[in-house]
């Protein structure tokens, strides 16, 4: 598995606080079958600097544990970008790393963010030349409020990405329903752990995957957790869902 969207890099952000909380995540998703992280610490153009310096030298510290203990894993650079009105020329600008060093960015909106903000900013960000992952989807009220707007995103080209936490939550009569859909519909192109710690918010992407064959099937359980994951960071994901999607296929 690749995992995409994760917070592992220690003291830059929210995330992991400490080498040592860092290592154990990094052992804990290498033992559930993650072959591949991206670290996208969080960044926020416009209001403060992303910190490049200590993020790549903390990133490369984990990279020397990852050889020493002899782990079948490899870190990747990125960021996750809260859109702001000067992403784009940001990341152009080099001051932000890409998933992978490749053109697609990690994008995240505040909760209430209306859709007005995120359409524009999927045009921004698509229009400078950007491949758009959008964090999180099932977080913004408004994509919960009128889901046909998921599909227009990627229309637009936007792949959209969902926790695992979320998935595993959408599980059983009573869960998140709109997930279930969202999955269903094939709506949801990439699942990934956002860890953050070893608690509330951890790497738990293997428990995930488990969730998605158990509900959907093999194939579209290594679809969100490997295949796309590895072609946003070699080149354009292939869309699927375990069956029909339409645009009323809610």
């Amino acid at each position: 598995m690749i995992d995409i969207h994760t917070h592992v890099v220690y003291g830059v952000d929210d995330g992991s606080r400490s080498s040592e909380m860092s290592r154990e995540m990094l052992r804990q998703a290498a033992a559930g079958g993650v072959t591949g992280i991206c670290c996208t610490s969080h960044a926020r153009p416009g209001h403060r600097t992303f910190p490049m310096a200590d993020y790549r030298e903390h990133l490369e510290d984990l990279r020397c544990f990852i050889r020493e203990e002899g782990l079948d894993l490899h870190l990747y650079e990125g960021c996750e970008i809260m859109y702001t009105s000067v992403a784009a020329e940001t990341v152009r600008a080099d001051a932000l790393p890409t998933l992978g060093g490749t053109e697609t960015v990690l994008i995240e909106f505040m909760p209430e963010t209306p859709w007005g903000m995120i359409q524009h900013a999927a045009r921004e960000m698509t229009n400078a030349g950007f491949g758009v992952l959008v964090a999180h989807v099932e977080r913004y009220n408004c994509l919960r409020d009128e889901a046909s707007w998921l599909e227009e995103l990627k229309d637009m080209g936007c792949l959209l990405q969902m926790n695992a936490d979320t998935v595993l939550r959408s599980r059983g009569f009573l869960g998140d329903r709109w997930a279930k859909k969202a999955l269903k519909a094939g709506l949801i192109d990439v699942v990934a752990s956002d860890m953050h710690n070893l608690t509330s918010r951890k790497p738990n992407l293997a428990e995930a995957r488990n969730a998605l064959k158990r509900e959907y099937g093999e194939d579209f359980a290594r679809l969100l957790t490997e295949e796309n994951p590895r072609q946003i960071l070699e080149g354009p994901p292939r869309r699927g869902n375990p069956g029909r999607r339409s645009r009323n296929g809610w």
